[in-house]
């Protein structure tokens, strides 16, 4: 009976690792990297990741009396709904993304975000996604960066003496507690 219940749980772990080969586990020769832990994927940036998360936080972005919130939400879920890239510099993709965030401010909350690299010492810079936010950093350098920033979908990057060194990444900062963790560039 042992032998058995030990066999079951090695097959439910070898399907565990064949399903999430990049996150259960490293393959590479070098020293395993925090970035290979398994985390929720905050950069999935849809309307009902957002409309998720925030019913979550007891807010309903579909009834939400709040004034700009749930406009901006339906404005952003239109937006979204039919594939336009966050990134993109459309006039409505960059206006859905601004009402958002403008709407989320209302809601009046912050999550704590962590921000880590592979390599600590990175300047972690960070903008609401839309038109006419400002950049700002964090103010410590990873891995030790962490702040409480007002929910929202961001854009969060890297640097080091002034240089980029990682992708931007669009993320949504809703959940009370958030871990991002960056990827940079080798010849950093």
């Amino acid at each position: 009976m042992r032998e058995a219940n030990l066999r079951c749980a090695l097959q439910v772990a070898a399907v565990v690792l064949a399903a999430f080969p990049h996150t259960a586990y490293s393959t590479s020769a070098q020293t395993p990297s925090i970035l290979t832990q398994p985390q929720e994927d905050f950069r999935d940036v849809s309307s009902s990741a957002v409309a998720k998360d925030l019913q979550e936080r007891g807010i309903d972005p579909f009834t939400d009396t709040r004034a700009g919130l749930r406009t901006g939400f339906i404005s952003y879920d239109m937006v979204v709904s039919q594939s336009h890239n966050l990134n993109s510099d459309q006039k409505g993709v960059t206006d859905a993304a601004h009402a958002l965030n403008a709407g989320l401010a209302y809601a009046q909350l912050t999550s704590m975000v962590e921000v880590r690299t592979s390599k600590p010492g990175a300047r972690i810079r960070y903008k609401l996604v839309g038109g006419g936010f400002p950049t700002e950093a964090m103010a410590r350098l990873t891995n030790a960066s962490d702040d409480s920033l007002p929910i929202g979908i961001y854009e969060f990057w890297s640097e080091r003496a002034g240089v980029e060194t990682s992708a931007h990444l669009s993320l949504r900062i809703i959940k009370p507690k958030v871990t991002v963790d960056l990827e940079e560039r080798d010849n950093q």
